[in-house]
């Protein structure tokens, strides 16, 4: 049943008062980075609604299930933003860097057969079981088509090295280097922290492990997300 006309109009002005307007989004830049125009406003859609579903939720001071979905959907949603924009920049801007191409060299390890009396001997020098040993080579292939095989966190990483790489293309001394480095460690490692609550979408992971996010692990996923737009604005 549809919230009462008054109640909605309320509930409308309340969340529109409290998010950011186009106009301020723009200003800020969010993912000016991103080229293709129509994936831009996909994703500042995806940003806003984020948004206006946590305004919603922290209105109404929800508590137990309402406050655990109002923790989950931030998390995952603005993870999924900031994944989607690792995965353009690696498949667009960097995707020439010495850094991108050895990741997706790793990511393009192809599983080799072995005949089974090569394998045991392998797997002796090891002082391993055979069954232990899956031996993979890797494809001279630096193409984006294997971003899937890529965990989340190793994209974040090659983001990082990334950014290393382009600032040592500048020539600063190596003093300004580990400095940029260490500024922007603290984004992507906040970054890194939230992938393990988003793959507690697996209620069995969650269960298990019983580490649950927090509001403020959410709040922390929203600033993520524009601390990560900003931090590429300076290299793109």
């Amino acid at each position: 049943m549809a919230f009462e006309n008054k109640q909605e109009k309320y509930i409308t002005e309340y969340v529109n008062k409290h998010i950011e307007s186009n106009e301020q989004l723009d200003k800020l830049k969010l993912f000016s980075f991103i080229e293709n125009k129509k994936d831009r406003e996909s994703l500042l859609e995806q940003f806003k609604y984020t948004r206006i579903i946590y305004k919603f939720l922290e209105g109404t001071q929800a508590k137990d299930s309402l406050l655990h979905a109002e923790i989950k959907i931030q998390i995952i949603l603005y993870l999924s933003i900031i994944e989607y924009c690792c995965d353009y920049l690696i498949s667009n801007q960097f995707k020439n860097t010495k850094v991108v191409k050895e990741t997706m060299k790793s990511a393009g390890l192809k599983k080799m057969n072995l005949q089974p009396n090569l394998l045991n001997q392998v797997a002796r020098s090891l002082n391993r079981d055979q069954d232990d040993l899956v031996i993979s080579v890797k494809i001279q292939d630096t193409s984006t088509k294997n971003l899937s095989k890529i965990r989340f966190s190793d994209k974040i990483d090659c983001i990082g090295n990334t950014l290393i790489e382009l600032d040592k293309e500048k020539n600063y001394n190596e003093k300004k280097v580990n400095r940029r480095k260490n500024r922007r460690s603290k984004v992507l490692k906040g970054i890194k922290t939230l992938i393990y609550y988003r793959n507690n979408i697996h209620l069995s992971h969650e269960l298990t492990n019983n580490k649950h996010a927090t509001l403020k692990d959410s709040k922390r996923a929203y600033k993520c997300t524009k601390n990560f737009s900003a931090m590429i604005n300076n290299f793109v």
